[in-house]
This record gives C-alpha cells, sequence and structure tokens, in this order.
C-alpha cells in the first residue's frame, strides 16, 4: 500500500505569486516616475550650476537689453519657464520691477528660492508654480514678461502666446526667446559647452538646424494666433515682442 499522499496548494505559494504579479504591473509605472523625477532633478541641478557658472555673464547683458528695448523698470514682470530665476533676478537688481518667477518644476522651485534669498531680493521677487498655457492671472494685469530659453520647449504654442497677449496690459510687452547677450558671450560660451559636450546643440549641425526649426514654430504658433508682433534678430539673440495696444 502506497504511504504517498497528495499535498494540497501552498497557500505561501499562492500569495508569493500575487504579490510578484503586482510588482510586476506597478512598478514599471513607479519606476518610470522615479527615474522623470530623476531627470527633472538632474536637470534643475544642472542648470542652476551653468547659471551660475559658464552663463552668468548672459543674465545681466540680457537684463540690460529688455530695458533698452521695452523701457519698462516699474510695476510687474513675469519671468516665464524661469528655471533658477537667473534672468528674472538679473532683471530685478536693474530696474524697480516686482518679479513673479513663473516654472512647473518643483525643483527649479527650490534653487529659485535659494537664489532669490541668497541676492536678498525676496521682498520683491516670488516663485509661482505653473507654466506659459495657463496663467493664474486676470486680464490686462501684467506690465512685462520675459523669458530665455523656454519657449522653445512649450508643449501648445499657440495656447502659450494667447494667454500671454491676454495678461499683459495695454501698452506693455513681452521679450521671449533666447540668446547670450552679445556675439562675443555666444562665441566664449559656444566654445566652452563644446569642451564639455562636444554635441552640444548651439555648436553643431544638428543643433543648428533645431534652431530654426524651433524659430520656424514659434512664427507659425504666433501667426494662428493672429497676435500683433515683431521680432528682434540680432547678437543678443532671438526674441519675440509683443506690445498690446493702448
Amino acid at each position: 500500500m502506497s504511504t504517498d499522499t497528495k499535498k494540497g496548494p501552498d497557500i505561501s505559494d499562492f500569495f508569493s505569486v500575487c504579490f510578484w504579479k503586482i510588482i510586476f504591473l506597478v512598478n514599471p509605472a513607479g519606476s518610470i516616475m522615479r527615474d522623470d523625477k530623476i531627470r527633472e532633478k538632474k536637470k534643475a541641478e544642472g542648470m542652476n550650476r551653468l547659471s551660475k557658472g559658464i552663463f552668468a555673464p548672459v543674465y545681466p547683458v540680457i537684463a540690460e537689453k529688455i530695458v533698452a528695448e521695452c523701457g519698462i523698470t516699474t510695476g510687474v514682470c513675469i519671468d516665464l519657464g524661469c528655471g533658477p530665476g537667473s534672468l528674472g533676478i538679473a532683471l530685478a537688481k536693474k530696474t524697480d520691477l516686482d518679479i513673479l518667477l513663473i516654472d512647473n518644476s518643483e525643483y527649479a522651485k527650490q534653487f529659485a528660492a535659494e537664489n532669490i534669498r541668497s541676492e536678498n531680493i525676496s521682498r520683491r521677487c516670488q516663485f509661482i508654480s505653473g507654466d506659459a498655457e495657463n496663467l493664474p492671472f486676470r486680464d490686462s494685469s501684467i506690465d512685462l514678461i520675459i523669458s530665455r530659453g523656454s519657449v522653445f520647449f512649450w508643449q501648445d504654442k499657440i495656447r502659450s502666446f494667447q494667454e500671454i497677449y491676454r495678461v499683459i496690459a495695454p501698452g506693455c510687452m513681452t521679450f521671449i526667446g533666447g540668446g547670450f547677450g552679445n556675439a562675443e558671450l555666444c562665441n566664449r560660451i559656444t566654445s566652452e559647452m563644446a569642451l564639455e559636450n562636444p554635441e552640444w546643440g548651439a555648436g553643431s549641425k544638428s543643433g543648428k538646424n533645431m534652431t530654426v526649426e524651433r524659430r520656424a514654430e514659434i512664427f507659425c504658433a504666433i501667426e494662428e494666433a493672429e497676435i500683433p508682433y515683431r521680432i528682434l534678430s540680432d547678437e543678443s539673440g532671438f526674441w519675440v515682442i509683443l506690445k498690446k495696444p493702448l
């Protein structure tokens, strides 16, 4: 007579299988989210480092250009897609403008807050979480909107320009685009960045082609938004200037 007996299913094996199925189903999304956060943090850290290093001379020069072109030195100014807040802070130091730094990155917020404190301009400069497509301001309530570098990455450029035009006050302006302030700084920074990264966009053929494509996207977006504008393209960079009629 056989003494072998059949064993029932081991409940611990059942829970083990379920556990790993759950991990397999849930973890990929969680891993993607963590990876996105890590990339976002590294990007913010890198931009903050560059803004205090290689790019540091750019912001005061562009701030001077903004004052010269727009002539707006009082009121409320938005630095849109501000990153660590370098341009807005530079403009605050040259004018009496109250600066609102706007970015959708929580890490940019941390660096911007640190930079505001270190420059001792907390009274006139604050950070607001947000993006260009949904500006949390009343119609015709802002005197100046500036932005360096972020416009090329806006997801919906048509809506963004419509929002910007909505919130600027009559007679007020924008200075939105990208550049290094002057030819000397452009050449120097391009050379220094190429040493750090030979594939860096501004100096490579693919980077130049991308710049042309992105500028074309901006032209098309403003035209479709049916907003009056002019383009300033000189050694300081490429800038979109909107001015709402009085």
